[in-house]
């Protein structure tokens, strides 16, 4: 006789000696795979098995390598925001191998390797969460690694989906054709990243823009509304770059987070002058990264200092850490004229009459209205970072693969994470 049991079979059979012995072996059905699941809202995560998905359409079946952990894994979770049913498997980044397309596949096969920022928060669907040993990506929404050694697929390129896409949705350098456009990553790979860094006492006078001397500039808001979250996609000014002899300045307050990396060296490579926030033990990183100035985070004369660097004329800020850390982005932003504020963990609590504050969220590239963004972003990706124009994250491997993510979590919880990306490894898991 047989049963089924969580996702394995159980088979009793009778040995003719000892007819009231049972020999029990217990299989997992080829259908089953391992995942890291959360049962309930605010519930610990368990290892567990979970049905192997079957790629449908344009999806791809993806056997996970190494997936990268996010805070809002642990708070999707814990505060129960965008999850279509309990049980759930969530994460968003991962590198792995595609295993199995569906049948509106056209340019990826099984063996490829690819990188993504899954879908989890948007589709709707309980097979696109990365915890796990296979999971579902979007092929236009993928990007194939074009000459990475096995140990990048395995370090690092889990990582790149989420905090490009969220970075590059507030930076784009396209011509103006639509409301939601484009970024072009091909067109910063000509120009390497500067090897200079600057000092705050030697930051250059031309960091000053006045509303007048600046071109004419406007932003293109786009908006959309999934999960009961208001979006708001920014692309600030930047095609002028390629002929105007004047660099504006960008602040990015969090610099040395995961988004914020990457954050200097987009903005670095579109054009601007980088003034940024960070621990002073990060401030030489964050210099070869290609920022012009880096600043005590937890200076009380940050945001006084980032106004006397720009005389008060700060017109664009990118904030990557909380509402609080906003209204410090948002006060060293220009009072007097119209600014704009990127935001991605937190609207500042404080009244900025000129200061439009715009939150960006990377999961809005699932939707159709904004898809051709992230299509687009995807085809050139791979390609950009094979250049080696774009330096990855710096990563920390959690131990035990899939029973370590807990564990980083927690760290993530508790502010202990600092300057590294923590990953891990899905073959480890015991």
């Amino acid at each position: 006789m047989c049963a089924t049991v969580s996702g394995c079979s159980l088979h009793i059979s009778f040995r003719n000696k000892h007819p009231f012995t049972p020999r029990i072996y217990i299989t997992r059905k080829e259908n089953m795979v391992k995942a890291l699941i959360a049962h309930k809202a605010g519930g610990e995560l368990q290892i567990g098995e979970w049905e192997k998905p079957v790629p449908k359409g344009n999806e791809i079946l993806v056997k996970n390598k190494v997936v990268a952990l996010n805070p809002v894994d642990w708070k999707q979770i814990k505060y129960n925001f965008a999850v279509p049913q309990w049980p759930f498997v969530v994460g968003a980044d991962t590198a792995g191998v595609v295993e199995a397309v569906g049948p509106d596949v056209k340019n990826l096969k099984p063996g490829d390797k690819v990188f993504a920022f899954a879908g989890v928060l948007v589709v709707g669907s309980l097979n696109y969460g990365t915890y796990a040993e296979y999971s579902l990506l979007v092929e236009n929404l993928s990007a194939k690694v074009l000459s990475f050694r096995t140990s990048h697929i395995t370090n690092s390129a889990a990582d790149y989906g989420w905090h490009f896409v969220t970075r590059s949705a507030s930076i784009d350098r396209s011509p103006r054709t639509s409301p939601l456009r484009r970024p072009r990553p091909l067109a910063w790979a000509r120009s390497p990243l500067p090897s200079r860094s600057t000092t705050f006492s030697s930051f250059p006078a031309r960091a000053s823009i006045s509303p007048s001397s600046a071109p004419n500039t406007s932003s293109y808001v786009y908006e959309l509304y999934i999960y009961n979250i208001y979006i708001i996609y920014i692309t600030p000014l930047t095609q002028h770059y390629s002929t105007h002899t004047t660099s504006l300045p960008s602040q990015i307050w969090g610099g040395s987070s995961s988004t914020g990396n990457y954050a200097i060296q987009l903005a670095k490579l579109s054009g601007y002058t980088v003034i940024t926030t960070a621990s002073p033990h990060q401030h030489a990183y964050l210099q070869e990264l290609g920022a012009d100035v880096v600043i005590d985070r937890s200076d009380p004369e940050a945001v006084t200092k980032i106004r006397e660097i720009t005389r008060g004329r700060l017109r664009y800020a990118y904030d990557t850490i909380s509402s609080a850390t906003a209204d410090l982005a948002a006060q060293a932003l220009d009072q007097e004229h119209e600014s704009h504020l990127a935001v991605i963990a937190g609207a500042p609590t404080g009244s900025y009459p000129k200061v439009k504050v715009h939150n960006v969220v990377s999961g809005v590239i699932y939707r159709e209205e904004a898809n051709s963004f992230g299509v687009s972003f995807y085809e050139e990706l791979g390609e950009l970072l094979a250049a080696g124009v774009l330096r990855p994250n710096r990563y920390e491997v959690l131990p035990n693969g899939l029973a370590g993510i807990p564990e980083g979590h927690a760290r993530l919880a508790a502010g202990k994470v600092s300057g590294v990306k923590l990953v891990a490894r899905i073959d480890e898991t015991p």
